[in-house]
């Protein structure tokens, strides 16, 4: 009974909606909760939808989780190394800020400050990095690593890893041009729209080099993290209203390190021998 809703969407201003349909489980009435907080945000598996349409009780749980957890480790462990945050923050952090993002979570930086801000409060336990504290340098800040759950994302669909259909959702150009085997973009008039998966991931995922779409899943994941990581302020950039610097577009183009592409070659060589092995 519990995961029975019935969620109702309407325009400000608009009708109100009709009375609910009688629901029956197992020949017992569902009752139909109204209360004033249920018709501001609601929860469902999970996930807060607020009544912005913006997810920002989402995000505001996960800010405030990540805090608590903080707080956790800088007074129950004295010796805080490197490796104890590491694994504190793989093992309890990560999965607040990432559980169903691809959903939730609208790709904008402005949005997602509260949790870039408790995420960085965290990483200033980490004195390793200097006496203001700081991340590994091989791990992604929020803002990006939802980009990189997002492509990981578009790359499974496409290659069949989900239930989900990838031409229902999204399509690739055709053609001879230099958009092909890139992802159209939809057109939405409404704003809000654009923070929907298959227009905000589409929109990163074309940052890629198009050849990664056909590799296999172990190694793209590596590579595209490798990619995010060597043109940070191009994916950045992408989320945010205003630049990052005033660097020209030629510099903020996609590029491919040449130590990216060593990797990409290795990776490819070594999982053409496990092949062969088999």
């Amino acid at each position: 009974e519990a995961k029975t809703q019935r969620l109702v969407f309407k325009h400000r201003g608009g009708r109100e909606p009709r009375d609910p349909r009688q629901m029956y489980f197992n020949n017992k009435h569902i009752i139909p909760m109204e209360t004033r907080a249920l018709k501001a945000k609601c929860e469902s598996l999970g996930v807060l939808m607020s009544k912005d349409m913006l997810f920002s009780d989402q995000i505001n749980r996960c800010a405030y989780s990540i805090e608590s957890l903080t707080t956790v480790m800088a007074r129950f462990f004295h010796n805080k190394t490197e490796r104890l945050l590491r694994r504190f923050y793989q093992i309890y952090i990560v999965p607040k800020f990432t559980y169903c993002s691809q959903i939730w979570q609208p790709g904008e930086e402005k949005y997602l400050q509260k949790i870039n801000n408790a995420v960085k409060k965290f990483w200033k336990l980490n004195k390793r990095r200097g006496p203001r504290g700081g991340p590994p340098p091989d791990i992604l800040e929020p803002t990006l690593q939802y980009i990189l759950i997002d492509m990981i994302f578009i790359h499974k669909i496409y290659h069949g890893g989900t239930k989900l259909e990838f031409n229902d959702y999204f399509e690739l150009n055709t053609g001879e041009t230099r958009q092909m085997g890139k992802l159209k973009l939809p057109k939405y008039d409404l704003m809000p729209n654009k923070y929907k998966l298959n227009y905000r991931a589409a929109a990163t995922f074309n940052m890629l080099p198009a050849n990664y779409l056909d590799l296999p899943s172990s190694l793209f994941k590596r590579a595209a993290k490798a990619h995010i990581m060597d043109n940070k302020n191009m994916y950045l950039n992408s989320t945010r209203d205003i630049p990052i610097s005033d660097a020209p577009a030629s510099e903020l183009t996609r590029t491919v390190s040449p130590s990216l592409n060593e990797m990409i070659n290795s990776l490819k060589a070594t999982n053409l021998s496990r092949e062969s092995d088999w």
